[in-house]
């Protein structure tokens, strides 16, 4: 499996898609209403227990993880548009969902227009999305090739193709490994 993580937001690619997740780490609950966000948290006051309590609080006008995801989504796609025309099956491989990361964290978001869960709703959603017969390791290089290099016009330079090679030569290693094993076993 060959994993590129990027700044701003992560992308995950891999022989069932290239995900792309807006993460975000919140506490307390999360609610979503006619499109504002609010987040509800416990504050403890030292000293004053009266004044302890749940407090809900808009989020800023900013603050709309939909927007971010879909932005996102909408970049990788036009990054890939060359390469999309060539393989017009990478369209539905690109996968954006929205995931809140803190264990203790409650949501009441059934309104959100993206998918979105929280870690254990992203595994389960990784583990039953079917393998993509086109997405080929050769498939897979090319498309971190094309992000890499636009990757580079507009972030600094915080992954480098080198580390992704490495990354990909040690897991085809272990690929490789598993495989001798099973044919040793027969």
């Amino acid at each position: 499996m060959t994993r590129l993580w990027v700044v701003k937001f992560a992308r995950l690619l891999t022989h069932k898609g290239l995900w792309i997740l807006e993460s975000k780490y919140m506490e307390g609950k999360i609610t979503l209403r006619e499109g504002k966000w609010k987040q509800t948290v416990f504050h403890k006051y030292s000293g004053e227990i009266h004044l302890s309590g749940w407090e809900e609080k808009d989020l800023p006008s900013d603050f709309n993880p939909e927007n971010k995801l879909t932005t996102s989504v909408k970049k990788i796609k036009k990054s890939l548009a060359i390469f999309s025309k060539k393989n017009p099956w990478v369209e539905r491989v690109i996968k954006g969902v929205l995931v809140f990361t803190r264990e203790d964290f409650e949501m009441d978001i059934s309104n959100c227009l993206v998918p979105y869960g929280n870690l254990m709703n992203l595994s389960d959603m990784y583990r039953n999305t079917p393998s993509i017969f086109e997405m080929t390791f050769e498939k897979q290089l090319e498309i971190v090739d094309i992000l890499l290099s636009q990757h580079r016009g507009f972030e600094e330079n915080d992954i480098s193709s080198v580390q992704v090679a490495e990354e990909i030569y040690y897991q085809s290693l272990k690929y490789l490994n598993k495989l001798v094993d099973s044919y040793c076993n027969f």
